[in-house]
């Protein structure tokens, strides 16, 4: 039986997180081609690659999380970079023409629960955020949000219905924003018309035919991380917590009791 592949790379994190040295990129290199061909291969061909140069499938399934690994991190930064500057546009109320006080479209230090549009829209749903002694504590940080709370900006309307939690719920106008920012254009952000897009995005590039639950999730997790004043977007970082919040709206939204409730979810997306 041929092996899951992608099981072999996540396995292999933990390892190449600890290791400095790479000794199967310097064996894929000792074989002519062989790069291109693990890196184009599906799980078939890999297994008959891995029997044809006789290398064991833990080796070459490293290989291929470490040029996996450098391309995740390569993409998240550059959609960080994408979504950094912009969403300050985005964020200004429709009644009005600008932020107040003004936001720096390229630095962070001021966002988070530093401003009071970038605090409200971050603060958790369970939290009043106009209580002002909420909002003290969670600016000077005596009051931190975990990653298991969710944010008010994921819901549409950015209102969130205590009696159904569902009602809006991932529907954001900044999420939609990201989304068509990130994997289709920055042309398409004010257009519903995807025609009308200058240039060929990400879902398109790399055969994504339609929206779904992974891809919420992670730019759900982008906004969060560029509304907050955090610096670095890592797993390990402990002021957005991203990892944590990632895996727990993951969690969430494949639990078989919500099921219904994200298959309704995803034809709002792919209307």
């Amino acid at each position: 039986m041929l092996p899951d592949t992608r099981s072999l790379l996540l396995n292999g994190i933990e390892f190449l997180q600890d290791k400095g040295a790479t000794p199967a990129e310097d064996y894929t290199h000792s074989v002519p081609g062989l790069q291109e061909q693990l890196l184009d291969a599906g799980a078939e061909e890999f297994g008959i690659i891995t029997e044809a140069v006789r290398a064991p499938f833990n080796v070459l399934g490293l290989y291929l999380l470490q040029k996996l690994r450098k391309g995740i991190a390569g993409a998240r930064s550059d959609d960080s970079k994408s979504i950094k500057g912009d969403l300050i546009t985005w964020l200004v109320p429709t009644n009005e023409d600008r932020l107040i006080p003004p936001l720096n479209h390229s630095q962070k230090c001021l966002r988070g629960f530093h401003h009071p549009r970038t605090g409200m829209l971050l603060c958790p749903v369970d939290l009043d955020w106009g209580d002002a002694d909420i909002r003290s504590k969670l600016d000077n940080g005596s009051l931190a949000p975990t990653g298991d709370q969710w944010p008010l900006f994921i819901y549409e309307n950015e209102t969130y219905d205590p009696s159904d939690g569902w009602s809006g719920f991932l529907r954001g106008v900044l999420l939609v924003k990201a989304y068509k920012q990130i994997f289709l254009s920055p042309s398409s952000v004010e257009h519903t018309d995807r025609s009308k897009s200058s240039r060929i995005g990400n879902a398109r590039l790399h055969g994504m035919k339609c929206v779904n639950v992974p891809s919420i999730a992670y730019i759900a997790t982008q906004v969060r991380f560029t509304l907050s004043s955090a610096s670095t977007f890592a797993r390990s970082d402990e002021v957005s917590d991203s990892g944590r919040f990632y895996d727990n709206l993951m969690e969430f939204l494949l639990q078989p009791d919500e099921q219904e409730e994200v298959a309704e979810l995803l034809v709002w997306w792919n209307r």
